[in-house]
């Protein structure tokens, strides 16, 4: 039997599904009487429900034994089984959001004009929120509070205390709306890198882009607002996007995340982290060699303080790379030896192979032990699309250092057939790869006609083109031949 009503079912602890027959008991909630026959045949099959006897013939024989089976009848209970199965979801959030449950009840006694019952209960919230000022909502009860004490002040007849009201109100909203739209900002831009996402009609980005964000900076720094470093934070994580070749705002930004993210909420901050590591990795990729110097210690700030930048229970795969790659761009073979130590463990069990291979191989190939980086990657059993992009890569670095220009090739050619029927990959990534490959083709030609013309056009080629992966090695490789 497969329905909606069993998936609710199925995620129902032991102790939810005691609640929940209570709830159906309830004749406020359930006016159905044989809701509650349904759900005692129900709970014989908790928490699977995978039996092959559980089908909707024999629960209409258990809820009207002697009756003949009827389709229409069994739906329309299962229907109304599972709208009380929502219900009892939405009771369960009510009960442990309570700010929400006091805003609920603060609403209907200002619709029922109940003045001393909202005014206790404004009390109320104004001591929840108090008690939770690092909350991830945080700003969303700050703002939510205020509306409520305007509308309560209209209801006393009290016009004059709604002044403050409003530009709290204000001042809250804005802050709110900067925090949402930061990490709406930022996740555009990731997505149009990482999945080639092509927005032509963005009104999110057109609307900061005729802010003036640099003096709402200086008005809330100059008034010494209590919340200026959360403008400050929200503003250049907008204005990194907006304005990457203006790199103070990411200094701006990585000063503000290290003086205040013990401030922040701990969901909160992988979305900041993210976006400054991306940030550096853009520069990187656009010739930039001195930002590797900065992710690396970048990184291993968050590690070493015990930053919160990872929001799973796991460490997922991406973030590991991220890390481990950083730290060989900056030299750091020992720090990440160590680091595939200690944290290949805190991947996924069945990812744990496949990247302890890949970042060995990696590390090899910096130390120049061809063999061994080979062999490692030859023990691979699975992998993404992104890692088999890397793979392919490697094989070609190897390759050609190895001196196996036959071998090389044929990965050369295999690469390019997997990055153009592969529609996962996204364009930039694509041209990336595929201006690396074609570079080093020419250089492999050039190794056999020696023309130093040729050799001085593709460095300059090389040299001037942001968007070719694995630059500094071609350039390295190019220059051995000058």
């Amino acid at each position: 039997m497969d329905s909606k009503l069993i998936n609710i079912l199925k995620s129902f602890s032991k102790e939810e599904m005691k609640s929940f027959g209570k709830f159906v008991s309830s004749p406020f909630f359930n006016t159905v009487k044989n809701n509650k026959k349904l759900l005692s045949e129900l709970k014989r099959f908790h928490p699977d429900f995978e039996s092959d006897k559980l089908t909707y013939e024999y629960l209409f024989g258990k809820i009207y034994p002697g009756k003949k089976y009827n389709k229409q009848m069994m739906w329309n209970l299962v229907s109304e089984m599972e709208k009380l199965a929502e219900g009892f979801i939405a009771e369960l959030t009510l009960k442990k959001d309570e700010f929400e449950r006091m805003k609920y009840i603060a609403e209907h006694y200002r619709m029922r004009n109940l003045r001393s019952n909202l005014g206790a209960t404004l009390r109320k919230m104004d001591k929840f929120t108090a008690a939770h000022a690092g909350d991830l909502d945080y700003l969303y009860y700050l703002t939510e509070l205020e509306a409520l004490k305007k509308e309560y002040h209209h209801l006393e007849d009290k016009q004059y205390l709604l002044c403050e009201n409003v530009l709290k109100f204000g001042e809250y909203h804005i802050l709110l709306f900067l925090k949402r739209l930061s990490f709406t900002i930022s996740d555009l831009s990731a997505n149009s890198v990482m999945y080639n996402a092509n927005y032509e009609f963005n009104i999110p980005v057109e609307f900061f882009r005729s802010l003036n964000l640099k003096s709402v900076i200086d008005y809330a720094r100059k008034a010494e607002y209590k919340f200026a470093y959360l403008i400050e934070l929200y503003c250049y994580l907008i204005l990194t996007k907006l304005e990457p070749n203006e790199s103070e705002h990411f200094f701006n930004l990585k000063k503000l995340f290290q003086e205040n993210h013990n401030k922040l909420h701990p969901i909160g901050i992988p979305g900041v982290a993210s976006s400054m590591a991306n940030y550096c990795t853009v520069k990187i990729s656009e010739g930039n060699s001195e930002y590797k110097r900065i992710l690396f210690e970048l990184f291993k700030y968050f590690l070493d303080e015990k930053v919160a930048i990872n929001p799973y229970g796991h460490l997922p795969q991406v973030l590991f790379q991220a890390i481990f790659k950083s730290a060989l761009d900056a030299n750091e073979f020992e720090w990440a030896r160590n680091f595939i130590k200690e944290y290949i463990p805190q991947l996924k069990q069945e990812f744990r192979k496949t990247q302890r291979a890949l970042a060995l191989a990696m590390l090899n190939i910096c130390l120049k032990k061809y063999e061994l980086a080979l062999q490692q990657l030859n023990e691979i059993e699975f992998m993404d699309v992104k890692d088999k992009l890397l793979l392919k890569l490697m094989m070609v670095q190897i390759y050609y250092e190895m001196g196996d220009m036959e071998t090389m090739m044929y990965q050369i050619d295999s690469a390019k057939h997997f990055l153009n029927k592969n529609k996962s990959v996204s364009e930039m990534r694509r041209n990336s790869y595929m201006k690396f490959y074609n570079s080093l083709t020419k250089l492999v030609s050039f190794r056999e006609n020696g023309d130093k013309f040729l050799l001085a056009s593709l460095i300059d080629k090389v040299k001037n083109d942001g968007d070719v992966s694995q630059k500094e090695w071609l350039l390295e490789k190019l220059n051995e031949l000058k």
